[in-house]
């Protein structure tokens, strides 16, 4: 369980530092896999469809491990181009990543339906897994126990079966494009992780992380210890 993910979101804009609220912090809801989306869209499924685009170029941070530490595994995982995901990193197609480095993954991000999403599958393994393992291990809370389980049958589980997984990315809303803001990435905050650190991490405000989730500043407490 060293890997385990608290499974909290901060979506950030990269490059741009201004630009206004986009997505609603999940907090520990994401964990929760009766999560109920029946009256409107829920930021514990996927991120909400509010962009001024229903397509996008995003990025999502992905933490290496065995065996998803090298630029074959983790495209395969994630169904990145893998010429764009060396090229992004600056690194040449046999690196080995060391355990817990970040990798910046190039995805295409689009609307369907109500949630914004980039898609992916697995195929299971021998090993017995459920849909809160794979969202939250396997996936590092990437995806989320309640999107896959809208998408996928019980029988997706059995070994040999091809999971449908769905990513959780956002494009920008107009407010943000005309504030020049051309890109989002998606980061799940580990333990320890504050807000402070993370603008620092990414080259971006304090503001802009609050705004891009709808978090009041003066009131947030991101990861508990």
């Amino acid at each position: 369980m060293d890997r385990f993910r608290l499974g909290f979101f901060v979506l950030l804009c990269v490059f741009m530092p201004k630009f206004h609220a986009q997505q609603s912090y999940s907090g520990n809801s994401i964990l929760k896999c009766d999560e109920n989306d029946e009256t409107g869209p829920s930021p514990a499924v996927l991120y909400t469809c509010n962009g001024e685009k229903p397509s996008c170029q995003t990025f999502l941070i992905f933490k290496a491990y065995p065996p998803y530490d090298s630029i074959s595994t983790i495209s395969n995982l994630t169904s990145a181009d893998p010429l764009e995901l060396a090229h992004i990193n600056n690194i040449s197609l046999s690196t080995i990543f060391p355990a817990n480095k970040e990798v910046i993954v190039p995805m295409n991000c689009s609307c369907w339906g109500q949630y914004y999403q980039a898609n992916t599958s697995y195929i299971m393994p021998s090993m017995q897994l459920d849909y809160f393992f794979i969202a939250n291990e396997t996936y590092q809370g990437l995806s989320t126990c309640k999107s896959l389980e809208n998408e996928n049958s019980d029988s997706s589980l059995q070994h040999g079966s091809v999971l449908q997984v769905l990513l959780r990315c956002a494009c920008p809303t107009r407010n943000q494009t005309l504030n020049g803001t051309k890109y989002l990435m998606t980061y799940v905050v580990d333990w320890g992780d504050t807000i402070y650190d993370l603008s620092h991490r990414f080259n971006t405000s304090m503001e802009s992380v609050g705004d891009a989730n709808g978090i009041d500043l003066d009131k947030a407490i991101i990861v508990e210890k």
